[in-house]
């Protein structure tokens, strides 16, 4: 949904699961599922791994592992695109759990300070790492971007249109001169941090069943296709079985691609220091 609000030179940011923007962002399945298993014919040639996939040509630049990193890189690519003066803005994604975090305020204060062409997406599914937070519907994780006079919205992160619509409106907002934009996408976490996180207890479990009957922002969208013409419903599930055989010969392939060389172990990594003998070392300051 936020992909489809963007135009050319649009930036994207966002946390380490970002499986989803690559692909909506155009960049192919089997590159990416190579990537995934480190493979030498992923995106990344295989050194980046799941959590730092990273597409530029796309616009899309990661990818971040480091909780909060993107937020501060994000700033940087929409001071980038302000200087630029082309009408371009950065989309910042990050997780509830971060939007908690005291340096998240700092980050508004500068965006809207600068009046970057940033639009700041809080993903709010009510879960941190390892506990329910239960917090899906209040203004909290508004009230910091809204102390620094940054307009803030809570949009049904559930439904793909509700979602462009949000962006769309967030984006003219940014792309006028008027500064940054928060909004608050509320989904729901269908599986949780790990194993035994809280997000894998059954009430939880049986929640996710309920939400996937009733909430699903796939099954939302292809039940509106079906509902503005019956006969879409041949072509929705040929579509269906090519991206599923599409995606099984990705993963056969990147199951069988080589592994990166090892004298790749060090590429785009800082080069090491020359070594000084004790004679030749410099003395320090």
């Amino acid at each position: 949904g936020i992909v489809a609000a963007r135009r050319p030179g649009d930036t994207i940011i966002t946390g380490h699961r970002c499986h989803g923007f690559l692909l909506a962002c155009g960049i192919e399945p089997e590159p990416v599922m190579a990537e995934l298993l480190g493979r030498e014919s992923g995106i990344s040639g295989g050194l980046a791994g799941s959590m730092h996939l990273m597409a530029p040509e796309v616009g899309f630049y990661g990818g971040h592992a480091v909780p909060g990193a993107q937020v501060g890189l994000g700033l940087g690519l929409a001071f980038a695109a302000q200087k630029r003066g082309q009408g371009e803005a950065t989309i910042l994604c990050y997780g509830d759990a971060l939007a908690r975090r005291g340096g998240l305020g700092e980050y508004y204060a500068l965006a809207a300070a600068w009046r970057l062409p940033a639009v700041f997406v809080i993903e709010n599914n009510a879960f941190n790492t390892a506990e329910a937070l239960d917090r899906l519907d209040d203004d909290a994780l508004r009230t910091p971007a809204l102390a620094q006079h940054i307009p803030a919205e809570a949009v049904d992160g559930m439904d793909v249109e509700a979602v462009t619509e949000a962006t769309t409106h967030a984006l003219a907002h940014v792309r006028a001169g008027q500064g940054p934009f928060l909004l608050e996408m509320r989904s729901f976490r269908y599986r949780g941090h790990h194993a035994l996180s809280a997000a894998e207890s059954a009430r939880h479990r049986d929640a996710a069943a309920q939400v996937r009957r009733t909430r699903d922002p796939l099954e939302r969208l292809r039940q509106r296709l079906l509902q503005a013409d019956p006969d879409h419903a041949t072509a929705l599930a040929a579509l269906e079985r090519s991206v599923k055989a599409r995606i099984a010969a990705a993963a056969a392939a990147a199951r069988t691609a080589p592994e990166p060389a090892p004298e790749t172990l060090h590429t785009h990594v800082l080069a090491p220091q020359p070594q000084h003998s004790p004679e030749t070392a410099p003395v320090s300051a």
